[in-house]
């Protein structure tokens, strides 16, 4: 490479409105400068780079969870789920009338209102047979009792673990419905 000449530099110091006295240290080399930035040499081209690839990792290699993760519901969530099944249908009818932007509580809300409403259904026309056949069903009628309230508990404490633990676990039967229900009447989407 060329040196510039002194007076050259002397010439682009005046240029700047550098008086000798405030020339800048002579500590500055040129040459460890394009060293340091890689400048070109005169009457030298700058080298091309390959384009740079970037590299997107498949969604299997643990970010899907990360991109497509459904929100775990808070605490103040689970426990009003967990409410909907206390008191049978009549707290899931509640809590359908009066939350509309929460999908999780709606879904046991709306499960614990199916279930528990089917029980109810079921329970007072089990009673009304009995009541009219009673001589004729009396061992059947004791044994269908005590299986559908095996079953009411049974569903009760499933519905109640999968609020608690934040899953949507699904009944039989009501399930379905109730995982329709919400994703058809759930507020701010559109379908």
């Amino acid at each position: 490479m060329q040196q510039p000449s002194r007076v050259w530099q002397e010439h682009a110091r005046q240029q700047q409105g550098y008086t000798p006295e405030e020339y800048p240290s002579a500590a500055f080399d040129p040459q460890q400068y394009e060293r340091q930035y890689s400048v070109p040499q005169m009457g030298q081209a700058y080298q091309q780079r390959p384009p740079q690839q970037t590299y997107i990792p498949p969604l299997s290699a643990g970010y899907a969870d990360f991109v497509f993760v459904r929100l775990e519901p808070t605490i103040e969530t689970r426990l009003a789920s967990v409410l909907s099944y206390l008191a049978g249908w009549l707290s899931g009818l509640v809590l359908i009338l009066f939350v509309r932007n929460n999908r999780f509580l709606r879904f046991h809300a709306m499960q614990s209102l199916l279930f528990f409403g089917g029980y109810t259904v079921f329970f007072v026309t089990f009673i009304r047979i009995i009541e009219a056949h009673i001589f004729l069903l009396s061992g059947f009628a004791i044994f269908a009792f005590i299986m559908m309230n095996i079953i009411a508990v049974i569903g009760w404490f499933v519905g109640v673990i999968g609020a608690m633990s934040g899953n949507y676990v699904k009944l039989p039967f009501v399930g379905e419905w109730a995982e329709r229900f919400v994703d058809n009447n759930s507020t701010g989407t559109v379908k």
